[in-house]
């Protein structure tokens, strides 16, 4: 593909009948409506000969027969910068966001019905160094956000404050035949949650990749964790481990006669 700019849109319209739309359970009246989702979207790209740009975006409007209470607009989007500074070091960024739909308290024939709109934001800054013919360093900077909408009659739990987090990490590997690679990695997260508590999260593991046939490979990883769950609480460590296999089909071959 050439270098140059690259711009996909699209739109597309969906039809749904629902004959229980609040999820209500046994013995709870129904509630039953058509919802017709409008979906606009669109992707920017640039390829150049060192750098790539990726934008997109995604919104869906919800827009409900009857029950007009419950309608509602999401919305996503992502984007990607990478940039080669040297044949052997790489920068990117990436960013996330989505912001989903709230709506108020709604009473309908005995059933309550509660959605409560969530912000949220993901950012990550890194470089992928080849260090040598077999050694690449991996390192990056992440921060997420989130944000619920306040709803003054909404309990408050774990599961609804805001809040947000600062990360890092690093993985270095090296390649000692073409079936083995062995490494080592570090993160550590810092978050805050409804500006008040604070928790900490730190992993250290030594890892092992190994190709078990061309479409087969397996990796694994071993060490420690630790968590500190507020400034007043001593840290607690225990043993991390994670192991993965992953695989693909082989291309069939198609007998041209």
């Amino acid at each position: 593909m050439p270098p140059g700019w690259v711009f996909t849109p699209g739109f597309s319209v969906a039809e749904t009948w629902d004959n229980n739309v609040l999820l209500a359970g046994e013995g709870s009246a129904l509630a039953e409506d058509f919802l017709t989702v409008f979906t606009p979207r669109g992707a920017l790209g640039y390829r150049g000969r060192r750098s790539t740009l990726q934008l997109d975006y995604q919104g869906s409007y919800q827009l409900y027969q009857q029950l007009t209470e419950l309608n509602a607009f999401d919305q996503r989007s992502n984007a990607g910068f990478r940039h080669r500074l040297t044949p052997g070091l790489t920068i990117f960024v990436r960013n996330s966001f989505s912001k989903s739909p709230t709506a108020d308290e709604i009473d309908l024939p005995g059933v309550e019905f509660r959605r409560q709109g969530v912000t949220m934001d993901d950012i990550r800054a890194g470089f992928d160094a080849r260090l040598s013919k077999r050694t690449t360093l991996t390192g990056a900077y992440t921060y997420q956000w989130i944000d619920f909408e306040e709803t003054p009659s909404l309990v408050v739990n774990g599961l609804t404050r805001g809040g947000h987090a600062h990360g890092a990490s690093a993985r270095l590997e090296r390649t000692l035949s073409p079936r083995l690679t062995l490494g080592g990695e570090y993160d550590l997260r810092r978050g805050i949650v409804d500006e008040l508590n604070e928790f900490e999260v730190q992993n250290a593991l030594g890892t092992v990749d190994w190709r078990l046939s061309k479409q087969l490979q397996l990796s694994a990883g071993a060490g420690l964790s630790w968590l500190s769950a507020d400034r007043d609480t001593p840290r607690q460590s225990a043993p991390a481990f994670r192991a993965d296999l992953s695989g693909t089909k082989a291309r069939l071959a198609r007998d041209p006669n």
